[in-house]
């Protein structure tokens, strides 16, 4: 049976035609919001956890 379909379809095809995020931008996406939830919540124990970076991943600058 030829159906003229592509028997591979690549991810980024599939992203851009059915208009979804990557994992990457999924996270980026909720970690922003997780931060931005963090400053704005009432505990202040909570509030404490809120940091710039990703614990355990430090910027890195070039040497």
């Amino acid at each position: 049976m030829n159906t003229c379909a592509r028997p591979y379809v690549s991810n980024h095809t599939l992203h851009l035609d059915l208009k979804i995020l990557t994992v990457k931008e999924e996270a980026k996406n909720s970690y922003k919001l997780f931060r931005v939830r963090l400053a704005n919540h009432s505990n202040p124990l909570i509030l404490a956890l809120n940091s710039e970076f990703i614990p355990g991943n430090p910027p890195r600058r070039l040497a």
